[in-house]
């Protein structure tokens, strides 16, 4: 018996009523040899109609598979129900391809063919930020989208927002994403990142139509906010000490990372608090630039949490876990010192005791503290700790957000050497390999 091909790939088609492109989209694929399977999302204008029209005009007609959704589901459900189809008919890969006429299919070959030489990798088409045509809303959303991932795996990202990519099918089955439409194309870019799967950026090419033309079913405000959702949700993974499954497998790897030279880990850590480095990001482009101050945001909420004792160990190992720069996260902790740091307390005891009882503290509980004896202090911690907790968090969230909008407004002013990242393969802090910038 035969082995299976390594490289098998289709073109993945995920289409919501985009019925006046779709078809042109699939001629041109079809016309330059490749394989496409179509997932209908659900549309609800004469997508189906016409792709069974086209299908029964097709010479071979293996060469266009098509899956029915009943009713929409969003993207992410149709990235995932082709690549179990495709699974099933033997494909190792999928190229995955926007329906609305702006992606080229002409450069399906080159990201196939990066693909090709290196299968284990998830291949990225990235569009170019400065073209005049690039709508500006889009672009913010591209730069926080890029940072949020960047934080969430250490992965650096040319354009997160892309839809032009090819699949490893292992990739997509080994580790299991939950986000649902647009989400789940930010999703697997940080499980890739945790799972050090090697990643190739690419330039493509973008067809940007006339604004009455252009079709879009991206809900600005809903959309945004189930991506705040998502970052959120993964940030808190990445900061759990649980292990991340990997891909590809451990043993496939294994030789080429012990022939890599290893620096001793004094002098890692050295190179990890090394200040200049620091300069270096708040100059290096505009998502390490925000990064620091990303840095100084989350320690200003390390700030606001009763863990005083080991403050500064906690914003060292939030800046380990989120690939910030300790000696910003640590400066942003020093918040905390006094007479501030009083204030803090006072502040978060105040808001978190209002929060479960509706009403304020009893302030005459705190006026005497120098004299009070320890059992006493003790009964006082035990009835106020929760409210500390509580407090401490919904104010440290606010001040780090304020912190870290103020550090962007800063550091807007410090010129930086580029907008985006050198577009390359290389390995990444967990194993895999990223754009170049890591």
């Amino acid at each position: 018996m035969s082995e299976p091909p390594a490289f098998h790939p289709v073109v993945l088609l995920p289409t919501y009523n985009n019925a006046p492109k779709l078809i042109g989209v699939l001629e041109q694929v079809v016309a330059l040899g490749h394989t496409a399977l179509v997932v209908n999302d659900g549309c609800t204008d004469d997508t189906a109609e016409l792709l069974e029209g086209f299908i029964a005009e097709l010479a071979d007609v293996s060469s266009v598979t098509v899956v029915h959704h009943e009713r929409n589901r969003g993207k992410g459900a149709a990235l995932r129900t082709g690549f179990n189809e495709a699974r099933k008919l033997g494909y190792t890969h999928a190229l995955s391809m926007d329906t609305d006429g702006q992606h080229d299919p002409a450069d399906a070959a080159a990201l196939l063919n990066a693909t090709e030489a290196q299968p284990t990798a998830l291949v990225l088409g990235t569009r170019d930020a400065n073209d005049p045509d690039y709508p500006s809303a889009n672009r913010v959303g591209r730069v926080f989208s890029n940072l949020c991932i960047f934080i969430g795996s250490g992965r650096r990202i040319e354009d997160s927002q892309s839809g032009y990519r090819v699949y490893p099918l292992g990739l997509v089955e080994t580790i299991q994403c939950r986000a649902g439409r647009y989400g789940y194309e930010a999703e697997i870019l940080t499980r890739s990142g945790w799972a050090g799967c090697p990643l190739v950026q690419l330039p493509i090419r973008v067809i940007y139509p006339p604004g009455e033309e252009r079709i879009s079913h991206f809900r600005p405000w809903m959309d945004s906010l189930r991506s705040a959702a998502l970052h959120l949700r993964l940030f808190v993974r990445a900061v759990l000490p649980l292990p991340f499954k990997k891909w590809p497998p451990p043993e496939e790897v294994k030789d080429e990372a012990d022939a890599l030279p290893k620096q001793a880990w004094w002098k890692r850590v050295l190179l990890w608090f090394d200040p200049r480095e620091l300069v270096r990001s708040a100059r290096r482009d505009r998502v390490s630039q925000m990064s620091v101050a990303a840095g100084l945001g989350v320690g200003a909420f390390v700030a606001n949490l009763p863990v005083y004792p080991v403050q500064t160990l906690v914003a060292v190992y939030l800046a380990k876990r989120l690939h910030l720069h300790p000696v910003s996260t640590v400066a942003g902790s020093q918040l905390a010192f006094p007479p501030v740091g009083l204030a803090l307390i006072f502040a978060a005891i105040y808001l978190g005791h209002f929060v479960l009882t509706g009403e304020p503290p009893r302030w005459s509980d705190f006026s005497e503290l120098g004299s009070l004896s320890f059992s006493e202090i003790r009964g006082l911690m035990h009835e106020y700790f929760l409210s500390w907790w509580i407090g401490g968090v919904t104010l440290g969230t606010v001040i780090g957000l304020a912190t870290f909008a103020l550090g962007i407004m800063l550091l807007k002013w410090v010129p930086v050497e580029s907008e985006g990242v050198v577009v390359a393969s290389n390995r990444s802090p967990s194993g895999g390999a990223v754009a170049e910038g890591d």
